[in-house]
């Protein structure tokens, strides 16, 4: 079967991202979905500890270094449908894993058979972390309700866009002229990625239908996390405005993660996983956010019903 490929992003480490993905997979595995995990945090991998497999036997080190197939560095975590692929990659760092091996691991993800497969990225941008994402059916980002959270997450998209611009258009002999129009961009009266991209649609009427082409299926999907408030529970919604109207893309605001304070204080002792599963609330918002990704659906705020995507 073919899974679909859900990664999980952001740019900026300590949001929460690892355990939101650890959720997202139990709640898709609860409901009888094949899940396969993927840590693909080269430099801090963390999902085995969260999912209490003390000693991995496999990792991603043996699929690069030691030519062992990715489906057989797969282990199983002991909750049933959930499948894991840790990253911990003792010789290896994004910023030194070479193009034709990310594209290696990247043949061989698609072939997993799985219903789902969710990806945790790392944080930062190395060239690594984008085409992971870029990867992706469902490019999901988390954040917090926090300034520098938000900037961080409009960052890494920014360079999400760059990365997948500067792609197509080196397929289409057009190498590094995104970085050249970039560099000079005040020449042109470009503020944004999306001026950017809107100047090579300018191009031709060609080159304007392949980039449309190109472009019309990038979706990003937004959860806010540890939100305390309403206004924290409304930045979702904005943030989808922002992405929406500087970006040019199309974004969903797929759901929010209340602050528990109970929960957020053992969060990083011994049985998290065991924290998230008996704490009702955490994992009912996750369940609300795993449902909207899977049905295209997004939250409307100032109604409990859900706005669907066209």
């Amino acid at each position: 079967m073919s899974a679909e490929i859900w990664a999980i992003g952001g740019g900026k480490g300590g949001t929460g991202k690892s355990l939101i993905t650890s959720g997202l997979a139990i709640y898709l595995a609860d409901i009888g979905k094949e899940v396969t995990l993927i840590d693909a945090d080269l430099g801090g991998a963390n999902l085995h500890s969260i999912l209490k497999i003390k000693k991995p036997v496999h990792s991603l080190t043996d699929f690069f270094e030691k030519k062992i197939s990715l489906t057989d560095i797969i282990e199983e975590t002991g909750i049933p449908n959930l499948r894991l692929i840790t990253g911990d990659i003792r010789s290896l760092t994004p910023d030194t894993l070479r193009y034709t091996q990310r594209l290696k691991l990247y043949r061989h993800i698609k072939t997993i058979s799985s219903d789902y497969v969710l990806i945790d990225l790392g944080s930062g941008s190395a060239l690594n972390t984008l085409d992971t994402f870029l990867l992706a059916d469902k490019m999901i980002t988390v954040t917090l309700p926090e300034i520098a959270s938000i900037e961080n997450l409009y960052h890494f998209l920014k360079k999400v866009l760059f990365r997948k611009l500067n792609v197509f258009l080196a397929d289409h002999q057009l190498k590094d002229a995104a970085k050249r129009i970039w560099r000079n961009r005040k020449d042109r009266n470009i503020k944004t990625i999306k001026d950017l991209i809107n100047y090579f649609k300018g191009i031709s009427g060609e080159v304007s239908g392949l980039i449309e082409n190109e472009f019309s299926h990038f979706n990003v999907s937004v959860v806010v996390n540890q939100v305390r408030h309403d206004p924290h529970m409304r930045m979702g919604s904005s943030i989808k405005s922002v992405i929406i109207k500087y970006f040019g893309i199309r974004a969903l605001y797929a759901g929010c993660i209340k602050y528990n304070e109970s929960f957020w204080k053992y969060v990083d002792q011994s049985d998290p996983i065991l924290k998230m599963t008996s704490a009702k609330p955490v994992m009912e918002e996750i369940e609300t956010i795993a449902q909207n990704l899977m049905e295209n659906k997004q939250v409307k705020l100032g109604d409990i019903s859900y706005e669907v995507l066209a």
